[in-house]
């Protein structure tokens, strides 16, 4: 994948890019992409956390640097993922 491509670019090509997080019946994606400005490529990056629910809506969940933040539990992201439905009135 050309580095250059944006993640929201992407999703709305329909994509779906990087991982879905088991548990949430591939609603929710965790993308990985370089910071320039640490060395290591992606493996020492940025992680994107967003959902795709309803099906034709992403909203995105969690930003973050793998140097300033390790992981994101499994807890933490059910509590954004509740949040989001909250705010967008899907619960």
């Amino acid at each position: 994948m050309e580095q250059s491509v944006l993640l929201t670019e992407e999703i709305e090509r329909g994509e779906n890019p990087g991982d879905a997080i088991p548990g949430y019946d591939g609603v929710v994606y965790k993308a990985r992409r370089n910071n320039r400005a640490v060395p290591g490529g992606a493996r020492k990056g940025y992680r994107f956390i967003y959902c795709i629910h309803p099906p034709d809506q992403a909203t995105m969940l969690s930003v973050y640097s793998k140097t300033e933040q390790e992981d994101i539990s499994d807890s933490e992201i059910a509590e954004l993922l509740k949040d989001a439905e909250y705010r967008l009135g899907l619960e």
